[in-house]
């Protein structure tokens, strides 16, 4: 009975029932679920490749420390050979390196700048180059001790002072 008093209230204000609403207000509510989905979706990808770049960073960092490490422990005969101002340049790899299996490069470049000084820069890329995660660079200056018997030839050590310098 009161349906009936609304119809007729309506019907008299020239007002038509409402038809198809729930239909319209469940479209909507499908579409702002799918976008919430689609943000979510993409959010989840950005921290997911924000995690892989920080663990190539991490990974890049202590590389070119540990391959600066293992060349100054193969120093050898070319590398006391090289002339004042000569450059020599060694790349190390492709190699896969952690657990994501991406791909490290490691480039060193060793320069004889006086007699008893060497300069060595150290360049790792993590990734291929067209994609690459992590580029991390660093220089260390080494210098040969003076060793009273020319016999005896010592590899260079770094300088304390300047031994590691980050440049990124």
């Amino acid at each position: 009975m009161r349906e009936d008093r609304k119809s007729a209230a309506r019907a008299s204000r020239g007002e038509r029932p409402r038809r198809g609403t729930a239909i319209v207000l469940a479209l909507a509510l499908l579409t702002l679920a799918a976008a919430l989905l689609a943000g979510t979706a993409r959010s989840a990808h950005v921290a997911a490749r924000g995690a892989i770049r920080r663990q190539a960073a991490m990974l890049a960092d202590a590389q070119w420390r540990a391959d600066a490490a293992a060349y100054l422990g193969r120093w050898g005969t070319p590398e006391d050979a090289l002339a004042i101002g000569g450059e020599l340049t060694v790349v190390v790899g492709p190699r896969p390196l952690g657990v994501n299996g991406a791909v490290a490069t490691t480039r060193i470049r060793l320069l004889r700048i006086q007699t008893l000084r060497f300069l060595v820069g150290v360049e790792v890329r993590i990734g291929e180059d067209a994609a690459l995660l992590a580029v991390r660079r660093g220089t260390l200056l080494l210098q040969r001790p003076a060793s009273a018997d020319s016999a005896l030839v010592l590899p260079p050590v770094p300088v304390a002072r300047w031994a590691l310098a980050n440049s990124y």
